[in-house]
């Protein structure tokens, strides 16, 4: 596991390779060797285990430090450094500086599995794998964006390539920013590629070209001379990668799975039979309450920002135990997105009802089961009802935009969906289905890698994500999207053809099963996350200032009183949020944390 990190300077400060040093010691979990240049303007460094994963050529005329892995498909004589980046084709975060004129080039992969954040005050820029890196340097503002708390409410991340530090930005994946002279500029060079469909193949030819495709990339992801293991859920993504890591590597593969304490909502013993089927060495990490209460500071440190999800803080806890037997993790995130997901069949159902009968029939309908006790009937009203692009940006809405707005004294819905609209105007012209798939990939999808991967990196396990292959990737966007729902119910229904293939009959006739954590009765009195709780709401809280105190405890009484999903939802972003103002604009430490909740707690 590597880490980069640098300044430019126009200036010539002398004390820049001091600074880089110090930048590049600050992700210490990535290894333990460092490597300082400085040429002209800019200052490069690297961290990793040994001296040959830090090496780069000081006498080049280029010189490259790479976080990941990454080979150069159309070889290395791009004409212009603008073409450059389109010939790279990995897993990676990637800096090169060229000379005479002096230009720096940031660059991340096509699909975004490697992070990469810049800030830049003035003429200076700052880039690393990591926003603490960043952070080392006093220069660096902490202030925070204030713009993005809606949306992070809302959604718990921030997406694009805002950040929840005003100064911090990251570049998004497929794009590179190029620093020179002039200033810095920003080009993407690569998209998905939907809108430009596949040739006409049938159901057997488009079966045989993703088998290819994901081997390949599972192939891609096992590295010559590293020990990889396998992220195991119950489910049919991670199962392939298993399968499929197993055949290649030919000898028992690792694989470990995060249990929780909610049989309704473990899939340990499904992942066990898995595991048992492929011949894999299986190692579950139960996670209880406490447990996930102790590591939660400890995963938003690594992260640098608020959870995403709150599987994160399982996700740190099963790295932790096979760090010490794997130098990689081989990863299912991106399948759903990329084949498919619930989502998607959702809309499909919609667009299929409305087919059948005026909407407000159905609307109707739907709302009288409501009435008569019906579970599903207001959610099909709400379904039918909505407009592709509303039902889009509500598709992974944890907290309903009136209750975020409300809570963070927002004006006007906007202010939590303006940012994500976009993703939904620049394609306009695709079907629903495309639409909301491109908008999954470009949001949710980039937002897991990042929480995923910083994870890893925070035990020194490299990621490795084969549905974020660019190959995969290019010819999953151009398949039609009829191919990616049925009307039996079905979704990502080519992938379940490989699954068939590949894994036992009983994997796929599970009922699907997300795997996570009774959060809102862990965050009522008694229970373990509950004095995180009082830490957000109590007088001295960080988190006055940008959410309102009384709905907070309005939320704080509805989840009491089951009212609400605030768990999944408000009342996680509000503790997250606390418990990072307390770590990064505080420099507290997750000890020093978890002390000052448990005093609020007995008080």
């Amino acid at each position: 596991m590597t880490g980069i990190a640098g300044i430019w300077d126009p200036s010539g400060s002398g004390s820049a390779p001091a600074i880089v040093e110090r930048m590049v010691r600050a992700m210490g979990a990535r290894g333990g060797v460092t490597r300082v240049r400085s040429r002209g303007p800019a200052t490069l460094g690297m961290i990793g285990p040994d001296e040959a994963s830090v090496a780069f050529d000081s006498a080049a005329s280029d010189w490259t430090v790479l976080d990941g892995w990454c080979v150069e498909a159309a070889g290395p004589d791009a004409p212009r450094a603008e073409a450059w980046p389109a010939s790279l084709r990995g897993e990676f975060a990637v800096a090169r500086l060229s000379d005479a004129p002096s230009r720096l080039c940031l660059v991340r992969d096509p699909t975004g599995v490697r992070p990469l954040f810049y800030a830049r005050v003035g003429d200076v820029l700052w880039f690393a794998s990591e926003i603490k890196a960043l952070l080392a340097d006093p220069r660096v503002p902490r202030a925070v964006n204030r713009d993005g708390l809606a949306e992070l409410v809302g959604y718990r991340y921030v997406s694009g390539d805002r950040t929840l530090f005003e100064a911090v930005r990251r570049i998004e994946p497929g794009t590179a920013l190029l620093v020179d002279a002039e200033g810095a500029s920003r080009t993407r060079y690569w998209d998905l590629p939907y809108g430009r469909p596949s040739p006409d193949l049938d159901r057997t030819a488009m079966r045989g070209a993703i088998r290819r495709e994901v081997r390949e990339a599972v192939v891609d992801a096992l590295r010559p001379g590293v020990t990889t293991g396998v992220l195991l859920s119950g489910g049919i993504d991670s199962g392939i990668v298993l399968a499929l890591a197993a055949r290649e590597r030919g000898t028992s593969i690792l694989a470990f799975t995060a249990g929780s304490p909610d049989p309704r909502l473990d899939e340990s013993e499904r992942a066990s039979v898995l595991a048992r089927a492929l011949g894999a060495e299986h190692r579950v990490t139960p996670i209880p309450g406490d447990a996930f209460a102790r590591a939660l500071p400890e995963a938003i440190a690594a992260h640098d920002e608020p959870l995403h999800h709150p599987n994160a803080v399982a996700l740190h806890l099963v790295v932790r135990e096979a760090a010490s037997r794997v130098g990689a993790l081989l990863m299912g995130e991106g399948a759903d997105s990329s084949f498919g997901n619930r989502s998607a069949l959702k809309l499909f159902l919609a667009g299929t009802l409305r087919g059948l009968g005026p909407a407000a029939l159905w609307s109707a309908a739907a709302r009288g089961s409501a009435a008569l006790g019906f579970r599903h009937g207001r959610a099909l009203a709400e379904l039918v009802s909505a407009d592709p692009v509303t039902f889009t940006l509500q598709s992974n809405l944890f907290t309903p935009a009136a209750v975020a707005t409300a809570l963070t004294r927002a004006t006007g819905l906007d202010a939590v969906t303006a940012s994500r609209r976009a993703w939904l105007d620049e394609v306009g012209g695709l079907d629903p289905i495309a639409r909301l798939l491109r908008y999954c990939q470009k949001t949710e999808l980039v937002a897991s890698f990042d929480v995923f991967g910083s994870m890893l990196a925070a035990h020194g396990v490299a990621p490795a994500m084969p549905f974020g292959s660019r190959r995969l990737q290019e010819l999953t966007c151009r398949l039609p999207s009829r191919t990616k729902v049925t009307r039996r119910g079905v979704a990502k229904p080519l992938l379940v053809d490989l699954a068939r293939e590949l894994l036992p009959g009983e994997a796929l006739r599970w009922p699907k099963l997300s795997f996570g954590f009774p959060l809102a009765a862990w965050l009522r009195p008694g229970g373990p996350l509950h004095p995180y709780v009082e830490l957000a709401t109590g007088k001295d809280a960080r988190i006055r200032e940008w959410l309102d105190p009384a709905r907070l405890l309005e939320i704080v009484a509805e989840n009491e009183r089951g009212v609400g999903n605030h768990g999944e939802g408000a009342l996680f972003v509000a503790v997250n949020l606390e418990i990072w103002a307390r770590l990064r604009l505080e420099g507290a430490s997750p000890d020093e944390i978890r002390a000052v909740a448990e005093r609020a707690a007995r008080t």
